[in-house]
């Protein structure tokens, strides 16, 4: 074994190793004692000192070969060296050495050279790996996955073992946290496969009561507590488990003890959330641009709608029920949350996805100032437009090519007031909204004297 790198200049390696001296001139033991203490003091390998004595001496010596516990992580090939592998060639050159009729230079150099490639040809060809082409075309003189595997097989340890870790630091036990706040879950962890983790909690008798997903392996994850999650007034026991999100065997933990969630009371002005929808077979997804209604309770005049941290104001005329316009540019999944001017909120996740749907689309059935005159209003006066696909802000409904603005609180009426300036006759009425739909009609405009 080395107890220091060893290299050999190239002079002294062609002296020692290129030197055929027969018997009979063999160099005296003066000499001999003389270039094995030089190697010594290099720090030479024993099989290198040997082979020496041997070739200057001409004497024999028996040696037993030692077989080195090898483990090889790189290709090897031609011009590598143990900066870039690890310490690899050294590895490869010294198992290689203990078999003189393979590598009887013995050069523990650290630098793939091309007695190190003839080396492993010749291992090769004796293991029955391959004997015979070029490194590119067979991989003869390269350590590759078989030459590796096979030295393995011989003398070798096996590949270091990589335990993935995942620790839970909190809520790790006794905390107590309440219904419609925010928790940081957090967790360390080590060596996972891949880079998300997979986060759900679990009640006393071990079932899944909520996932949270998959989420970044970034250690922290804010966790919203659903405002209904735990019963008002009462109190659940839950341990979060963190795992790791892979194909393989699982790696997880979860929390030392259980945590405690704590149920809001309700009042009056508590603000619950039943339901969001864009149309009753749409639970909890709307659409982007669209129209959503939210039912529930606790909502004043003035409240406000989150998506995410994206605020809408919205109003509620009975408390239980809000009209409100999805805003644009959202697309995925949304932590929901509505808060009223008394600082109760409630939360939930929902979808918005893209409006390629019928809702979507603008349709006017009817433009009217009174029930008896069908597609004719009047200057200056009240007009109803009856159809589908309205938003509750911006619409605009165009007289030929003079815009007004108009909302609807339902998304299937709107009224307005016809603009007093325009000239009587037929128009090519339009109605379109912030998304781009529209739909148009022949309008007669009257006007009156009254």
């Amino acid at each position: 074994m080395f107890k220091k790198t060893f290299v050999i200049p190239a002079m002294i390696g062609t002296f020692l190793f290129g030197l055929a001296v027969p018997a009979q001139a063999a160099l005296n033991s003066s000499q001999i004692n003389s270039i094995i203490q030089l190697l010594e003091s290099f720090g030479a390998d024993q099989s290198i000192i040997n082979n020496v004595r041997v070739s200057l001496g001409g004497e024999t010596v028996s040696v037993t070969p030692i077989c080195e516990k090898v483990y090889l992580k790189y290709n090897l090939y031609l011009g590598v060296k143990d900066s870039e592998t690890e310490g690899d060639v050294t590895k490869l050159q010294r198992f290689l050495a203990n078999d003189p009729d393979i590598y009887s230079e013995a050069l523990v150099t650290g630098f793939f050279g091309p007695m190190t490639e003839q080396a492993v040809k010749k291992w090769q060809s004796k293991q029955e790996i391959v004997s015979s082409g070029s490194p590119e075309t067979t991989g003869y003189g390269v350590v590759g996955f078989q030459t590796r595997t096979k030295i393995q097989s011989i003398c070798g340890i096996s590949k270091p073992t990589v335990v993935s870790t995942i620790k839970v630091l909190s809520p790790n036990g006794g905390e107590s946290l309440r219904a419609g706040e925010s928790y940081i879950i957090r967790w360390e962890s080590s060596n996972l496969p891949t880079s998300d983790v997979i986060l759900y909690l679990i009640d006393k008798g071990g079932n899944v009561t909520l996932r949270l997903g998959n989420q970044p392996n970034t250690g922290t994850y804010s966790w919203s507590v659903p405002s209904d999650f735990v019963p008002a007034g009462t109190t659940g026991s839950f341990k979060i488990v963190v795992g790791s999100n892979d194909k393989g065997p699982s790696v997880e933990d979860q929390g030392d003890s259980y945590f405690n969630v704590i149920g809001g009371l309700v009042s009056e002005n508590q603000v619950t959330i039943d339901q969001v929808v864009s149309k009753a077979s749409d639970l909890n997804e709307v659409y982007t641009g669209g129209i959503a209604y939210i039912t529930g309770k606790g909502f004043l005049s003035k409240n406000t709608a989150w998506f995410g941290d994206i605020p809408v104001s919205v109003s509620s005329s009975n408390g239980v029920d809000i009209t409100l316009s999805v805003p644009f540019n959202l697309v995925g999944k949304y932590l929901f949350k509505i808060t009223n001017d008394n600082g109760s909120s409630a939360s939930r996740t929902i979808t918005v996805s893209n409006l390629n749907t019928s809702e979507s689309k603008i349709i006017v059935n009817e433009v009217v100032a009174k029930a008896s005159d069908l597609n004719e209003v009047y200057s200056g006066k009240t007009a109803y437009i009856y159809g589908s696909g309205f938003l509750v802000e911006n619409n605009t409904a165009w007289f030929g090519d003079i815009p007004v603005v108009v909302s609807s609180s339902n998304g299937k009426n709107i009224e307005f007031t016809v603009p007093s300036d325009l000239s009587p006759g037929k128009y090519n009425f339009k109605v379109t909204h912030a998304n781009g739909q529209s739909d148009s009609s022949v309008v007669t405009v009257t006007k009156l004297n009254w």
